[in-house]
């Protein structure tokens, strides 16, 4: 394997589209797109700027899978980086080194979103409504923002044995959160209505683990 660059391309293709390499770096304005399952793997980091999946499967599947021995990061603010919006397309995204920053988060438009950091956080954005089945940080901070909806069936953040990490979710539309774990504080905040099943803190040293949730109304 090697470094891989793509500079302002686009990549189209009808059936997979594999994309490995020691590291791998979309500049702003590249596309990858295809009509059958994307995978993208690098040994280090990978940094994307738009991947899009058309295939349209008749039941729930993994159409856009990324994974990195280093972090995942956006190059592209302007673009959104993940588009796999189809009824039963789901995304899976596993980092060893985190998964976006506060300066450039990854953004998606995806139905279904499975995304998990070894180490380091989990720092995201919806650009459209979003539902998360399990964002993992467990040695970092989970900080989601949504365009419109979010939807949250499982959060874990700064759960392992010694590890800190605070959970923040913002919303400009309604949010439902199943389970949220975290060592540190809770945010919680949406324009619309917040419901949620069970969250929870530990407290770390320099923060008591306080739960703050605002919200239209709380469910």
């Amino acid at each position: 394997s090697s470094p891989c660059r793509n500079s302002s391309i686009t990549i189209s293709a009808n059936g997979p589209v594999s994309l490995i390499a020691d590291s791998i770096v979309m500049t702003t304005g590249s596309q990858v797109t295809s009509g059958g399952l994307i995978t993208i793997a690098g040994l280090g980091n990978v940094t994307l700027a738009q991947v899009r999946s058309t295939y349209d499967p008749s039941s729930p599947t993994v159409v856009i899978a990324v994974t990195a021995g280093g972090a995942i990061l956006s190059s592209d603010n302007n673009q959104t980086n993940i588009v796999a919006n189809k009824a039963h397309s789901l995304v899976s995204l596993l980092a060893t080194n985190g998964i976006g920053s506060l300066t450039n988060r990854v953004s998606f438009d995806a139905t279904s979103l499975s995304a998990t950091a070894n180490s380091g956080n989990i720092t995201i954005r919806g650009a459209t409504s979003l539902h998360a089945t399990l964002l993992s940080a467990v040695y970092g901070s989970v900080d989601v923002r949504g365009s419109a909806s979010l939807q949250l069936d499982s959060v874990l953040a700064g759960t392992a044995t010694g590890a800190s990490g605070t959970f923040t979710a913002d919303a400009t539309g309604p949010m439902n959160i199943g389970t949220a774990t975290s060592s540190g504080s809770q945010t919680i905040s949406a324009a619309q209505n917040v419901a949620f099943g069970q969250l929870t803190t530990s407290g770390i040293a320099g923060d008591a683990g306080d739960v703050l949730v605002t919200a239209g109304s709380i469910q």
